[in-house]
């Protein structure tokens, strides 16, 4: 395997727990090894009916010193430097979208002003779509609108008249 300072830090991350694993490692070569059935164009269908799919490589159904060869992990030499240690942590950030605010009254008719505020979400949004509005884009506006008038007009029980 690779010297850790050649690597990025993921990449030498998994090295190093791989060199610390006790376990035996042992080569699998891509026509027998089922993992590798999708990757060359196996359907679902097929897969349900491939038996190495379901028992394996024909070698695990022998005695183990059958099987193939070992495939051998070496520690990193005493010379070699240890490598970065710092730890990869996935981060998951949530943009807010801009705020919307629409002045209903500069409009018309309801259906002008669920398009004038589909077309600003397409024009704030990352995709930078043309054409004409989509039916998921309409209701998207349709939603934001609703949302917007119920932070405008909270919901008070004592408004509703009998």
């Amino acid at each position: 395997m690779g010297r850790c300072e050649d690597q990025s830090l993921f990449v030498c991350n998994r090295l190093r727990e791989v060199r610390q694993a006790k376990c035996c490692f042992r080569y699998v070569n891509t026509a027998e090894n089922p993992a590798d059935l999708l990757t060359r164009g196996c359907t679902p269908r097929e897969l349900g009916q491939h038996t190495q799919w379901w028992e394996g490589p024909w070698w695990l159904r022998h005695e183990e010193n059958d099987w193939q060869q070992t495939l051998e992990v070496f520690p990193p030499e005493d010379d070699e430097p240890p490598g970065p240690t710092a730890m990869a942590l996935p981060a998951m950030v949530r943009v807010r979208s801009p705020e919307l605010t629409v002045k209903f009254e500069r409009f018309s008719n309801y259906g002008r002003l669920v398009r004038a505020v589909a077309y600003a979400k397409r024009f704030l949004s990352s995709e930078k779509k043309k054409g004409p509005i989509t039916g998921k884009e309409w209701k998207q506006a349709e939603v934001a609108l609703l949302r917007l008038h119920q932070k405008e007009e909270p919901y008070d029980p004592r408004q509703l008249k009998d």
